[in-house]
């Protein structure tokens, strides 16, 4: 009895150790699946960023392409180029240019002169008063007119029409009757004159005698535009 009782000893020891390796394998899986979770988090969170990024980087800011005005870069661009027009032939007659109406709004804000080979260039630039850019073409009208004394040596007048003593801020041209030398042996001088309406503006171009008009020095000229900025340009044939 003694020796079978020694023998079922050792086969319930041998019943319990499956139960415990279980519940030792159960718990080490529990404690390696709760430090896998915080790094699985992670890997969600970097992940859900990544795809937030892409999604900025793919979405249109304001000021983009999309953002843009409807306008077609080509029409935007045409709205500032500058425009020409005018005679395109010289004339020995009287010329005018320009809306035929007084603009009020109106300053001369420059005028200059350049040597062009065969004939001399005068500049008259405008501004409005406001800084803007005229929204039509200033009335300038041209005349051959006698020097007093000598009715047979004509040179050109030029009367910025829309242009008042007060609207011209040109120093150059402040005084009245004092020539301003164009540094040209043809085209010689410029200067202010009065008008009969001692408020407007008015200048006298001076050159010398024209061997191919006899009995006066008169040149043929012509008037021409130009916009952004606003000009108007007397061209003055040297021969």
């Amino acid at each position: 009895m003694r020796r079978k009782r020694r023998g079922i000893a050792p086969a319930g020891e041998r019943k319990e150790w499956p139960i415990t390796a279980w519940v030792c394998l159960l718990c080490s899986l529990l404690l390696l699946w709760s430090a896998a979770l915080p790094l699985l988090g992670c890997g969600g969170k970097e992940k859900e960023a990544a795809t937030e990024e892409e999604a900025v980087e793919e979405k249109p800011t304001e000021g983009g392409e999309e953002a843009k005005p409807e306008i077609p870069v080509e029409e935007e661009e045409s709205s500032v180029l500058p425009e020409s027009g005018g005679a395109t032939e010289f004339k020995l007659q009287n010329q005018s240019i320009g809306s035929g109406g007084v603009m009020t709004n109106l300053q001369l804000t420059d005028i200059y002169w350049q040597d062009h080979g065969d004939f001399f260039r005068i500049v008259f630039e405008y501004r409005r008063k406001d800084g803007k850019e005229p929204d039509k073409i200033p009335n300038v009208s041209t005349f051959y007119g006698g020097v007093p004394g000598n009715e047979e040596y004509w040179n050109i007048y030029i009367h910025p029409n829309d242009i008042l003593i007060g609207d011209m801020k040109v120093p150059t041209f402040a005084a009245e009757g004092v020539p301003v030398s164009l540094g040209n042996p043809i085209v010689q001088t410029m200067e202010r004159v009065p008008t009969a309406d001692t408020e407007n503006v008015a200048f006298l171009v001076k050159c010398t005698y024209n061997p191919a008009h006899p009995g006066i020095s008169s040149r043929p000229h012509r008037l021409r535009y130009q916009t952004h900025p606003m000009r108007i340009m007397v061209d003055i044939l040297k021969y």
